[in-house]
């Protein structure tokens, strides 16, 4: 799979009058190795929606696993992006 992008989309509901959104988690030994993790995000009127950069499948079922947001507040979706190398 290196040669393709895997990307965590979280859809949140909305979260009252809240116009900025900070998630301050701290690291445990399994992610905490010094690596960053590369994320965009935005707001509308009907919630969040924030999408995470993976390297690989099994570390966007462990971003979707370790959320911290309510699991009934977010709807979560993982995309592969395939790369065209030419």
């Amino acid at each position: 799979m290196k040669n393709n992008d895997v990307f965590v989309k979280l859809n949140l509901k909305n979260i009252g009058e809240v116009r900025s959104l900070i998630v301050d988690k701290g690291g445990s030994e399994e992610c905490n190795n010094g690596r960053y993790m590369i994320c965009a995000g935005k707001y509308d009127k009907t919630g969040w929606t924030i999408v995470f950069k993976a390297k690989n499948y099994k570390e966007a079922e462990y971003i979707i696993e370790n959320t911290p947001f309510n699991k009934r507040t977010y709807s979560p979706e993982i995309m592969i992006k395939e790369k065209i190398v030419c």
